[in-house]
């Protein structure tokens, strides 16, 4: 339920960040610079935050899925899929814990080299 709700919302977002590049270059054609100025900083802020959204999504909905799976399989005795079928998933899903765990660090480095590209675009033009 709160990964479809995130699903939606983001869909929500990512829709009103198109309208919101419309307005500016409606603006930019209407020469009021400072407000598409204004305008574009809170669009990368709202880019940044669909970026770890979906980065989240990618990694939690297989977790989900089979998750999902599993209580079918051990709570109704559904046999939905194989079980060598669920020891793959169950190891491709620990495999990607494991890159997460591993990746941890790296990302505040990623949202800050983020930053820095974008202040130094925005020092030079």
């Amino acid at each position: 339920m709160p990964c479809s709700a995130l699903v939606v919302l983001t869909a929500l977002l990512v829709n009103a960040m198109r309208k919101a590049q419309d307005r500016r270059q409606l603006l930019l054609r209407q020469n009021r610079r400072s407000e598409s100025r204004r305008l574009a900083e809170s669009n990368w802020t709202t880019l940044m935050l669909v970026a770890v959204v979906v980065v989240f999504l990618v990694v939690e909905l297989p977790l989900a899925v089979l998750l999902i799976i599993l209580i079918l399989n051990n709570t109704f005795e559904l046999q939905i899929v194989e079980n060598s079928t669920l020891v793959v998933a169950t190891l491709f899903v620990n495999m990607d814990n494991h890159y997460c765990w591993r990746s941890e660090p790296i990302l505040p480095n990623t949202f800050s080299l983020m930053a820095t590209v974008r202040v130094r675009d925005k020092a030079s033009g």
